[in-house]
């Protein structure tokens, strides 16, 4: 797996949830289910030869509902992808040993990272109209 997977995994990651964001409002726990069902199937075609790495996405998509939740979408686009591949590449070093430089598997991290924070500029996760309704309504009450 080389740096170009890595970001092309960032973008089958991420995009999918900043047009979700883009278009409705999320329950918690779907993000969880997205993730936790895409690191299953992309276990299940290596034929489970890393089962952990649907912990990854587990905890992965949990940290991203919480994020979701707080209307905190700058963090997710910037902790999200850290933490998968941070997680990715440890469990990597420690269990079958890294053939890559740390010059080259950090720099994947924050490449990809940055990748994932200019996905979320591009697709631009817009301020919900009930949202700027309910805040314009709070600020008029107050004057």
């Amino acid at each position: 797996m080389g740096i170009s997977n890595t970001i092309i995994t960032t973008t089958f990651l991420m995009v999918p949830v900043y047009f979700l964001l883009k278009r409705w409002t999320l329950p918690f726990g779907s993000i969880t289910l997205l993730y936790t069902v895409n690191f299953v199937l992309m276990t299940i075609i290596r034929g489970f030869e890393n089962a952990e790495v649907i912990g990854i996405g587990v905890v992965a998509g949990l940290l991203a509902d919480i994020f979701i939740q707080q209307k905190k979408f700058n963090v997710l686009a910037v902790v999200l992808p850290l933490f998968i591949w941070v997680v990715f590449y440890v469990g990597i070093a420690i269990f079958e040993g890294m053939g890559w430089d740390p010059e080259l598997w950090t720099g994947a991290i924050v490449l990809s990272t940055i990748w994932s924070f200019i996905l979320h500029y591009m697709i631009r996760v817009p301020e919900r109209e009930a949202d700027r309704q309910s805040t314009h309504f709070k600020e008029k009450n107050v004057i």
